[in-house]
């Protein structure tokens, strides 16, 4: 990959499990089980509350306090992570974009600074509403273009299509059931995991 000198990066099964925490807390506290295989078609939040009698207000304000919860924060980064960022530092100017809502912004830059001290040159949300995403208020590639990065990682196709359509370089992340199956007529490039982004990379 050439001409790339600022790269933004999501968080959410990016730079840590998110998704794992999530599938694990929903059997824990409402015996609610999905699996990851289950996220293929369906999204995680419609996937659980099919499972669920809980009414949609009140299962987003409770996810809402997990994700509040000292035990969510505590979740670390993925370890291959944590090397990966600190070598792409030497070169790149390095960016969070993520969807988190508003709610989460103070414990997101937070948990940031504890893992990757002094990395980010900046920290965008493109989402202020809740956990559900139903106000979200501009795409990822909007963002990106405004902070003028060259180059988006992130495990959803759709933020990668936007990203791609905007004329920059898009690299998914992860082999995960909800990106797995993108269609091989377009033309993504896929980074399995942190190891696969540094050598295309460095």
């Amino acid at each position: 990959m050439k001409n790339i000198r600022s790269v933004a990066i999501d968080v959410d099964d990016v730079l840590m499990p998110h998704m794992e925490a999530m599938l694990t807390y929903y059997y824990k506290a409402h015996n609610i089980e999905v699996s990851r295989e289950d996220l293929e078609q369906i999204g995680l939040l419609d996937n659980a509350l099919s499972r669920s009698s809980i009414n949609r207000e009140d299962f987003i304000a409770d996810i809402e306090g997990y994700l509040l919860s000292s035990d969510f924060n505590d979740i670390p980064p993925f370890n291959e992570a944590i090397e990966a960022i600190n070598k792409l530092k030497e070169n790149y100017s390095l960016n969070i974009v993520t969807a988190r809502p508003k709610v989460l912004h103070k414990q997101t830059k937070s948990w940031l600074q504890a893992h990757f001290p002094g990395v980010f040159a900046d920290v965008r949300f493109t989402n202020y509403g809740s956990w559900g995403y139903p106000h979200k208020t501009e795409s990822k590639a909007n963002v990106c273009q405004v902070l003028g990065a060259d180059l988006l990682i992130d495990d959803s196709p759709s933020h990668i299509i936007e990203a791609i359509d905007c004329g920059m370089i898009g690299l998914l992340f992860g082999d995960y059931p909800w990106n797995r199956s993108i269609s091989s007529d377009l033309d993504i490039e896929r980074a399995p995991n942190w190891e696969e982004v540094v050598s295309r990379l460095m």
